[in-house]
């Protein structure tokens, strides 16, 4: 990959400034999420995975049974635990396969948008993003120590499918999962193709639906989806992925 140009602006995310450039104004992502996973939660346990300080753990703390909340970078997790006192379970940890090396971005602009990285992707450039060397920790072993979740939110800026793929034990009980599908990070940094991406989700789960500001709308149709979601939507969307 060739060294990134000198960025003229501020950095502030991948996918949402797309979208400002798109469409001039843009839905709040975090409300929509929000919103459906207060409709989804039910009194269970919510797992928030890529947290940050922490909006939709304490939206969604009063119609959960118990939150668990997994946060990585050292700064953020302990603004994420100051917020949270005690009410919730708070975790730093990176989630991906169990003991994988990875390197974690940590975006000094927008802590929002950090992610991580196969030591072997990390990008060159991009001096906003801080990089550290983590061992990540699988979901399978997260709901062990903390119990089964019900419902999970994942939002980690394009690594999402690692984290599906630390799972297997967690997936089989048939937990909702509301996921973050940004197709530039999924490129740039999940180093996967956005169709092969949609099309791993599809196959996964029996019922996948994307977020709207009116409420979800079905995904059956890869290119159709891509199409509105790149074209449409600024290459972010949310989707509702179930098993009924």
């Amino acid at each position: 990959m060739s060294q990134v140009p000198q960025q003229k602006k501020p950095f502030r995310g991948f996918g949402l400034g797309i979208m400002r450039r798109l469409r001039g104004t843009r839905p709040d992502e975090t409300e929509l999420v929000i919103r459906e996973c207060r409709r989804l939660i039910r009194g269970g346990v919510f797992f928030d995975i890529g947290a940050n300080v922490g909006r939709v753990s304490e939206a969604v703390l009063p119609h959960a049974g118990r939150v668990v909340a997994v946060e990585p970078d050292p700064k953020t997790f302990a603004v994420l635990s100051a917020r949270m006192g005690g009410r919730i379970t708070c975790v730093q940890a990176l989630v991906g396969p169990e003991g994988a090396e990875r390197t974690f971005l940590f975006n000094t602009i927008s802590s929002g948008s950090s992610t991580s990285v196969a030591p072997e992707h990390n990008p060159p450039g991009h001096n906003e993003l801080e990089r550290s060397s983590m061992r990540a920790v699988s979901l399978d072993r997260l709901a062990r120590e903390h119990g089964m979740p019900d419902l999970i939110k994942i939002d980690v800026e394009g690594a999402e499918l690692t984290v599906l793929a630390s799972a297997k034990d967690v997936l089989a009980s048939k937990p909702i999962v509301v996921m973050e599908f940004n197709t530039l990070c999924l490129a740039v940094f999940g180093r996967v193709n956005p169709r092969d991406a949609i099309e791993q989700i599809l196959a996964m789960f029996p019922r996948v639906e994307a977020i709207t500001a009116e409420g979800r709308t079905a995904v059956t149709d890869p290119y159709g989806f891509l199409s509105e979601n790149i074209l449409a939507h600024g290459a972010l969307d949310n989707l509702v992925c179930s098993w009924d």
